[in-house]
């Protein structure tokens, strides 16, 4: 197995590096001071590409892998971690599961507007008695007519204060079993 960087991951992930040097962490210490969300590194993210570097190209994504997303994590983890984690929940979870389960219609509605840092995405799956254990979600989707109705509650939702779009986990009552 190989494990060198192709020339275009050596490029991203200096590139990166630079920009974040440049850009994240003169002002990093202020943001955590502050407990503030870092509103100013997102238009920077998106002139990057790196708010959908891991998202479908058909959607208006990078098309990059997994390996791609880590090391620009890393790099801007390395001058700012609240940035990371913005790039990291911008091609993770809740993004990725509208892109690999959601409809058509919502993969052409959400995706290129996450991708452009136009819409923050977060995740909901963790529950004040369950945790993030899947197996004991409480909350619950049920279908009337054509929409689907939540009754639950969630807690630690990365992003939750900031996002403008949110994937909740929950439990649909009508599949039996995990798969529900």
């Amino acid at each position: 197995m190989d494990f060198e960087l192709t020339d275009e991951q050596t490029l991203l992930k200096h590139t990166v590096r630079k920009a974040a040097e440049r850009e994240f962490l003169p002002r990093a210490a202020r943001w955590d001071e502050e407990e503030a969300f870092p509103w100013e590194n997102v238009p920077v993210l998106r002139d990057l590409g790196l708010l959908g570097l891991a998202l479908p190209e058909r959607y208006g994504g990078g098309g990059g892998s997994v390996l791609d997303l880590a090391l620009v994590m890393e790099e801007v983890a390395r001058c700012c971690p609240a940035t990371a984690f913005i790039v990291g929940q911008q091609n993770g979870f809740g993004a990725k599961a509208i892109a690999l389960f959601g409809t058509e219609d919502q993969r052409q509605r959400y995706l290129p507007a996450i991708a452009r840092g136009e819409q923050l995405i977060a995740w909901a799956m963790s529950e004040p008695s369950a945790g993030s254990d899947l197996r004991n979600l409480a909350c619950r989707a049920r279908r009337e007519g054509d929409h689907y109705v939540l009754d639950g509650s969630k807690t630690f939702c990365s992003l939750g204060g900031v996002a403008h779009l949110l994937v909740v986990i929950c439990r649909f009552d009508d599949v039996a079993g995990f798969p529900g």
